[in-house]
């Protein structure tokens, strides 16, 4: 919006275009002189515009120096003493223009224009609409019928009000702005230029909205709403207070969106999508939500830049999502779980409370994950995994489909498994051993630095130790058992 604008210089301006003549030195006698030219108030056809020479070109009452001769004014009309009417004005059935008020425009039938208030020229205020003392319509303004103008508020010139909206006090239109029937902009508003409102929307008091931003139909903001240049709010969103949309950003639809949430430029939370209060998602990220499978957000959760969460999603409370990470469809993030950038956890996945997922992780679909657990960074993770509460999984680790790892097991760096293995609770695997399919570790047990296992046919549990290199035979033959075990 252009901040420099001052509607009440346009005031000025509209005197000047009435030409204004300079007060005799007569003397009023008989009573009081509001506007010192001589002339008695009760007399006088200009009662607050020193005209001393009294000049009505068309005898309708009024002096040219306040309500200009070529001016329209309905006999039904009525034109408070201390009225200014210009040139371009044309005051219809029963409009009622008060004392101080300056047009130049047009103004439909039971129009109030009160104290102060302006129309500027070729500025349009319709039928049964309302300017509240000192309201400003300015030039080419359209005010449609019904609409409520209220104190110190600016419409900008070009700019659009529609049928019985509301525009509350101390707010101020730009140039060309759009606001819809029956919408309603509190108090303390700052919209700028061509931006749009639409119809049937209620903005907060002390909004704020940048050049070409939009705001959509059948929606509800709270207060304080800050949105960057051509953001958007579109229809039947519902949006809590102190929300700000960085530039480009979009609410697309239906969501459903709590006080301090924060989007970054560029970022979209498609239709239906929900988040909680306290909430900050990242420039360029993207949350889908579609109808009945809708991303639900939680509170004083934070997706950081160009990051990805899939429809059906849900981010419980607390949850840190990185930069460049990507949640799968259905997937649940349990509370205080922190997912590091590059991070990549499957489709309907459930993930618990406070897990920890390192930098460059990927997880496959169907993850069941227990609390407390750590995934460490730059983890392979293949469908179906499962693990349980406290478990560890160190770093480069590569592990193959239906994999189940127990509470409290510690995998160490480099560790390959392949797929359908089993790992008990309290299992220690050090660096770079490798388990074949079907393996089965039973709990508490340890397996060396650099040892490989395989099982084959019927062999289904394992309690061993390996050396480096050393197989188990399709028989099943252990060597070097586990002391004590």
């Amino acid at each position: 919006m252009n901040n420099t604008r001052n509607a009440w210089m346009a005031r000025g301006a509209f005197f000047l275009t009435l030409g204004f003549a300079a007060p005799a030195f007569a003397v009023c006698t008989a009573g009081p002189d509001s506007d010192g030219d001589g002339v008695c108030d009760s007399i006088d056809n200009c009662v607050l515009q020193p005209n001393a020479s009294q000049t009505d070109a068309n005898g309708d009452g009024f002096g040219d120096d306040c309500v200009s001769s070529t001016a329209l004014i309905s006999p039904t009309a009525i034109i408070e003493p201390g009225a200014n009417i210009g040139p371009n004005a044309d005051i219809r059935g029963y409009a009622r223009i008060r004392q101080g008020a300056m047009v130049d425009g047009i103004i439909g039938e039971s129009v109030l224009v009160d104290t102060d208030a302006l129309v500027g020229t070729g500025a349009v205020v319709e039928s049964h609409s309302r300017l509240d003392p000192w309201a400003t319509v300015e030039e080419g303004a359209i005010v449609r019928t019904r609409s409520k103008i209220r104190t110190r508020a600016i419409v900008g010139p070009n700019s659009v009000v529609q049928s019985g909206a509301e525009i509350e006090h101390d707010t101020v239109l730009g140039d060309s702005v759009r606001i819809g029937a029956g919408a309603r902009i509190a108090q303390h508003g700052d919209l700028g230029d061509n931006s749009v409102v639409g119809g049937g929307t209620k903005v907060g008091p002390r909004a704020t909205l940048s050049p070409n931003a939009n705001i959509g139909s059948n929606t509800s903001v709270g207060q304080d709403l800050y949105m960057g240049e051509a953001a958007v709010i579109a229809a039947r969103c519902v949006v809590g207070d102190r929300v700000s949309l960085a530039s480009g950003a979009r609410l697309n639809g239906g969501n459903t969106i709590g006080h301090d949430f924060m989007i970054g430029e560029d970022a979209r939370l498609e239709y239906g999508a929900r988040a909680g209060q306290h909430t900050s998602v990242g420039p360029h990220s993207r949350i889908l939500g579609i109808l009945d499978d809708d991303v639900v957000i939680a509170d004083h959760v934070y997706i950081g830049s160009q990051s990805f969460v899939r429809d059906g999603a849900t981010l419980e409370t607390k949850v840190n999502i990185g930069n460049f990470a990507h949640i799968g469809a259905n997937a649940v993030i349990g509370e205080f779980a922190d997912v590091e950038d590059r991070t990549s956890i499957g489709l309907d996945s459930l993930i618990g409370p406070r897990v920890t997922f390192g930098y460059g992780s990927v997880v496959g679909a169907r993850a069941e994950i227990a609390a407390d657990a750590i995934v460490g960074p730059s983890n392979t993770i293949g469908d179906g995994f499962i693990a349980g509460e406290g478990s560890t999984l160190r770093g480069r680790i590569r592990i193959g489909d239906d994999v189940s790892v127990g509470a409290q097991s510690d995998i160490m760096l480099r560790v390959l498994i392949a797929n359908d293995v089993v790992i008990g609770d309290n299992v220690t695997i050090y660096p770079d051993s490798e388990l074949g399919e079907q393996s089965a570790i039973e709990n508490n047990l340890t397996i060396g630095a650099g040892s490989g296992m395989v099982v084959v046919g019927a062999c289904q549990t394992v309690v061993m130790d390996l050396d480096a290199g050393t197989e188990l035979s399709d028989q099943c033959v252990a060597a070097q058992p586990v002391a004590g075990n």
